[in-house]
């Protein structure tokens, strides 16, 4: 590899956090990657007991879609809605899920 020293720098050192998140809407991977980010840090997100009982399922229109395999699993999720909302923007760090829907199924 080889250094060119006379050549002028096209732009700015950038962070990692920000060519990642440009190179995500530039391939328009936004929700793909909102959801396996979800889907990898679920235990995190909502605790380790409501983690096993339920799973993202997937993202429609700005609204996470989560599967609960109980009914008492779903009413909890229903009841940390706002809770949950925050921490996913909080770890996303923008405002992309606005809704969260739960569904009562049989987990994979």
């Amino acid at each position: 590899m080889r250094f060119r020293f006379k050549e002028p720098r096209e732009g700015k050192i950038l962070s990692l956090g920000s060519l990642l998140s440009s190179i995500v809407g530039e391939f328009q991977l936004d929700e793909s990657f909102i959801f396996e980010n979800i889907r990898s840090n679920w235990s995190l997100i909502v605790g380790d007991i409501i983690s096993t009982h339920s799973a993202p399922v997937r993202i429609v229109r700005e609204t996470l879609i989560i599967a609960a395999d109980h009914s008492v699993f779903a009413g909890e999720l229903h009841m940390l809605r706002e809770s949950l909302l925050n921490k996913i923007k909080d770890r996303l760090g923008a405002d992309i899920i606005r809704n969260i829907r739960v569904e009562i199924k049989k987990l994979r």
